[in-house]
């Protein structure tokens, strides 16, 4: 089912370059593979379901830091004199075995005036992760070249869409805490950006890219995850709207048709939706290789 998954999106970029490559255009297809870390945290407070116990509300957290991640992936790229279009994708999967730390937070509160929440339980636990992620982006914007030729900048607008599976398992026992389940999540909306390119010679040149996401978020928590003296983590499912940026810069060296390239790339998205909260970052870099036509 993974390797399915993950060749969609070679599957698209492939038929789209090659859709593009009867136009009288440059096009150019591009196969990567990279590296990246990502950091996740969850955090959502709610009130307690239990009415035996003196907890007001539970605030519960995942925290999935460290998630070193392999990646393959593909990108298309078309450049007329009026239209400018791309397209990208990447599957990865983790290739660690780090943690993540799961917390969980009893809070009371005095019935006296002015009284603020007391903190009456806090349990954690840590537990083993395995998943994988995948992205794709495409969008269509207009060329800007300067008279030399050396500069080319070109406004873009596009839709992105991303999502990450953590397979929590193995935990390790503590107070009788045990978990096992997953963590999805869903990222797509669209987005605004640029892409810019200098041509330093003949054959090399860098390049930049820059994108602002309106984000809107699917997240669900299955889990077997048993606190005492509160049960939580049972099957939650959580949407909202958030914003993120994403940069990548490079450079690439053509040569004969052939362009090879190496870039480096960081994004960061969160959401804020009433008593929840989710941050999401990654750093990584990447080796391309592909061809001009």
């Amino acid at each position: 089912m993974k390797r399915i998954y993950a060749l969609r999106f070679l599957l698209l970029l492939s038929f789209f370059s090659l859709a593009l490559r009867g136009l009288k255009a440059e096009t150019d297809f591009k196969i990567f593979t990279g590296y990246r870390c990502d950091h996740l945290k969850w955090k959502a407070l709610e009130l307690s379901a239990q009415t035996d116990i003196s907890v007001d509300q539970v605030l519960t957290e995942l925290n999935f830091t460290k998630q070193n991640i392999a990646l393959i992936g593909g990108e298309a790229k078309f450049i007329d004199s009026c239209l400018y279009a791309k397209a990208r994708g990447d599957y990865g999967w983790i290739i660690n075995n780090h943690h993540v730390k799961e917390s969980l937070i009893a809070l009371h509160r005095d019935t006296s005036p002015g009284s603020t929440f007391a903190q009456i339980a806090t349990l954690q636990t840590k537990a083993h992760v395995k998943g994988y992620v995948g992205d794709f982006s495409a969008a269509i914007g207009y060329p800007l070249e300067s008279a030399c030729g050396q500069v080319f900048v070109a406004p873009l607008i596009g839709y992105s869409y991303a999502e990450q599976t953590f397979k929590i398992h193995d935990s390790i026992p503590a107070l009788l805490i045990s978990s096992r389940g997953h963590f999805k999540t869903l990222w797509h909306g669209p987005w605004i950006g640029a892409d810019m390119n200098v041509a330093l010679t003949s054959q090399w040149s860098i390049f930049g890219e820059i994108e602002y996401h309106y984000l809107m978020n699917k997240r669900t928590l299955s889990s077997s995850l048993s606190l005492i003296p509160v049960n939580a983590f049972l099957h939650k499912h959580y949407c909202s709207t958030g914003q993120g940026i994403y940069l990548k810069a490079g450079t690439h060296f053509n040569w004969c048709g052939w362009i090879l390239g190496l870039d480096m790339v960081a994004q960061y998205s969160h959401v804020r939706h009433q008593r929840e909260r989710i941050n999401w970052g990654y750093l990584g870099g990447n080796v391309s290789l592909g061809c001009a036509f």
